[in-house]
């Protein structure tokens, strides 16, 4: 494609997004549906447009588009909801993979013939669900609150265990044997780790907002630290989606902590975003969550995308 066309292209698909959630109003078809459709025409349907053309473009940009998604929906959920949901969640993240993994698993061993290790590698990888698709169709099919949160972080749950599993399958592949019990360990430190991470964050954050306000063109300096959460988190080799999601439920949960904090530290003043910063956040989850539906379908493979092996990400 020519620079002019891909730019014209660019500017149908921005109006295109905002058509379709115009038309989910009458229609209950989730905008990100027809996203997708369109990326699967031009993408394994079409051929009009070829995964290399992306370059390294297509990872960065989904892995950017999961991080406001995260982050974005984080500030969203409250501390009650959450509490109710999270037993809900973990039921249906370990039902859901496990199923997942044992269907594929099953169907990749007798069809494809790729033997008991390769097979359930397979599983795993295809086992979690995709939050950078589960949440806005979730927010747009105005669920319940319980029943939304929990879908919601049944999505981020199960791309920690397909990650986690799915590298220790991999290292067992060439090592000769999985050790279990490691990735057990692999996952709770994953978890527990991670949220450390992000509520640290948070709490620092919330912090020295106030101050990040004053600086000329300074808006974008939450979302900038939300990437060093993110990035610090994978390097170290944990879950960078987790920290970036309980950031953002740190976030939107100042209330709760200021009055932890404030009882031993009555000099600071914890703040969280405005509905000027919300709107702000919400039109760029908008765009990226457009682009981004578009490209994972026309690239339509399983890449494997990070810095180091251990904090890999694998997404389809």
């Amino acid at each position: 494609m020519t620079s002019a066309l891909v730019i014209a292209f660019i500017g149908a698909l921005v109006f295109g997004a905002h058509l379709f959630v115009g038309m989910f109003a009458k229609t209950r078809v989730p905008d990100v549906l027809l996203l997708i459709i369109i990326g699967l025409i031009l993408g394994p349907l079409g051929h009009l447009v070829k995964p290399a053309e992306f370059g390294s473009l297509g990872p960065v940009f989904t892995t950017v588009t999961l991080v406001f998604i995260l982050f974005e929906s984080g500030t969203e959920l409250q501390i009650g909801t959450l509490r109710t949901a999270l037993r809900g969640t973990f039921i249906l993240a370990t039902l859901n993979f496990v199923v997942t993994v044992v269907v594929v698993a099953a169907a990749a061993w007798k069809i494809a013939h790729l033997g008991p290790m390769r097979s359930l590698m397979m599983g795993t990888i295809l086992g979690g669900t995709s939050p950078a698709v589960v949440i806005p169709l979730s927010a747009q099919l105005k669920m319940g609150r319980d029943a939304s949160t929990i879908l919601f972080l049944e999505s981020a749950v199960g791309d920690v265990f397909s990650i986690v599993i799915s590298l220790a399958l991999l290292d067992g592949l060439h090592a000769g044997n999985v050790a279990w019990g490691s990735v057990a360990g692999k996952l709770i430190a994953s978890f527990l780790i991670s949220g450390m991470i992000g509520g640290f964050g948070a709490i620092v954050w919330s912090n020295i907002l106030s101050r990040m306000r004053t600086l000329q063109n300074g808006m974008f300096t939450t979302a900038a630290f939300v990437f060093l959460i993110f990035g610090v988190t994978e390097i170290l080799g944990y879950s960078g989606a987790i920290a970036a999601l309980v950031f953002g439920i740190g976030l939107g949960n100042v209330s709760w902590h200021r009055q932890l904090l404030l009882q031993r530290f009555p000099s600071l003043s914890p703040v969280g975003l405005n509905e000027h910063e919300k709107s702000f956040f919400a039109e760029i989850v908008f765009l990226l969550k457009m682009f981004s539906s578009y490209i994972l379908d026309c690239r339509s493979n399983l890449k494997i995308y990070g810095g180091s092996a251990s904090g890999s990400r694998l997404q389809c």
